[in-house]
């Protein structure tokens, strides 16, 4: 993810903007969310406690709470630590969305 992602993802955003000038591209990196999610959770599985629930890829809770902080920042400029913690896990899942976002390229941000 760390090293395909702004290659690929922001290249494709960056000639996007050259062809449309005027409109709007951005990226969220929420699929970076999963990765450091393996170390508290099991990969697949039910939703309650899993990061998917199938082999295609389906968010689990877990990937899904984390990533509302990551999508909250990217297109609202909302930091995750000033959002209220999700009590339904031991970890605080802030604090893994906030190193997310703080390693995202905010040029690639909505704001």
């Amino acid at each position: 993810w760390v090293d395909a992602h702004p290659t690929v993802t922001h290249e494709l955003i960056d000639d996007l903007r050259a062809l449309y000038p005027g409109v709007e591209f951005y990226c969220i990196p929420y699929g970076q969310v999963a990765g450091e999610l393996y170390d508290v959770s099991q990969v697949t599985g039910a939703a309650s406690s899993s990061i998917f629930t199938d082999n295609l890829g389906h968010a689990g809770d877990i990937l899904k709470d984390t990533g509302q902080y990551v999508w909250l920042y990217a297109i609202y400029g909302e930091r995750p630590v000033t959002q209220p913690a999700n009590v339904n896990y031991q970890t605080d899942l802030r604090a893994i969305a906030e190193d997310v976002i703080m390693e995202h390229d905010p040029h690639y941000d909505a704001r």
